[in-house]
């Protein structure tokens, strides 16, 4: 423990408290997870869905398919999983698809299907 002096008044201070330490090792892993999430904009419609049908034949499961009145009409999304690993679907009649996920999974689907370069995600 250290001991500092404010206003005449001593005071204990613990360096590497507990909380402390808790509290910004969880701050700078959110940052660092958000700086491993990357997504892909622009995916033509014919390439989006075969992307989806390859990965669900590779294994992954559908998850949190959005299924109001105007599912695929106007607006789309499916999770896919596997192994804990998450990759996000969405898909709209104007801008068509876009692919969320981790950097090196979606940056090796957007080679593989010649897509745009990954760009990081910002919250």
């Amino acid at each position: 423990m250290n001991k500092y002096t404010l206003g005449g008044r001593a005071f204990l201070w613990k360096v590497g408290s507990n909380l402390s330490n808790k509290l910004l090792c969880g701050k700078v892993k959110r940052m660092f997870s958000v700086l491993k999430k990357v997504r892909i904009d622009d995916v033509k419609t014919d390439v989006f869905n075969l992307i989806i049908d390859d990965l669900i034949k590779q294994g992954w499961c559908a998850n949190n398919t959005y299924n109001e009145f105007n599912s695929w009409i106007d607006y789309g999304q499916v999770v896919l999983t596997k192994n804990s690993v998450k990759l996000v679907f969405e898909w709209d009649n104007w801008t068509e698809g876009v692919i969320k996920g981790p950097k090196d999974l979606v940056s090796k689907i957007g080679r593989a299907y010649e897509l745009n370069k990954p760009e990081f995600v910002l919250l």
